[in-house]
């Protein structure tokens, strides 16, 4: 005896061991559940773009737009002390990065892929570190000579 169900999505009706259960509980055929999962993974793409847009506008108003608005209104002074702070923490948190891998992955890594993100993301803070103090230096005033 052959049981028989059927999907909850297009009323099919499949075998009981040639159908998935979904997160919700739904019986789906085939067909469906590759639909419901290229679906899921799409809503998860499309959350990720939206929390990398979040992070460059946030980027971009440290950046850019609050050492504008200090230059504007006559504190351009503390733009240079703010990068070389902004540079510092940034060393400080490419240190974490590198605790936290060989915490969790260990040198010899055993998952490749997980060490290329640690190192991406160590690589990616230590040179905006190095970007940050550079500025720093440039818009720091020079030495004052009393005439």
């Amino acid at each position: 005896m052959t049981t028989t169900a059927q999907c909850a999505r297009c009323n099919k009706l499949i075998a009981a061991g040639e159908g998935e259960y979904t997160k919700s509980g739904d019986f789906l055929c085939a067909t469906c559940i590759g639909e419901v999962q290229i679906a899921e993974g799409e809503a998860a793409v499309t959350a990720g773009k939206r929390r990398w847009r979040i992070a460059v506008g946030v980027s971009v108003a440290f950046v850019v737009a609050i050492p504008s608005v200090l230059f504007a209104v006559g504190l351009g002074h503390y733009v240079s002390k703010g990068l070389l702070g902004l540079g510092i923490a940034m060393v400080v948190l490419s240190g974490i990065v590198v605790r936290l891998m060989v915490l969790q992955v260990g040198l010899g890594a055993r998952d490749p892929a997980m060490k290329r993100l640690y190192v991406r993301t160590f690589l990616s803070l230590l040179a905006g570190a190095i970007v940050l103090m550079i500025l720093a230096g440039l818009l720091s005033p020079g030495p004052r000579l009393n005439p």
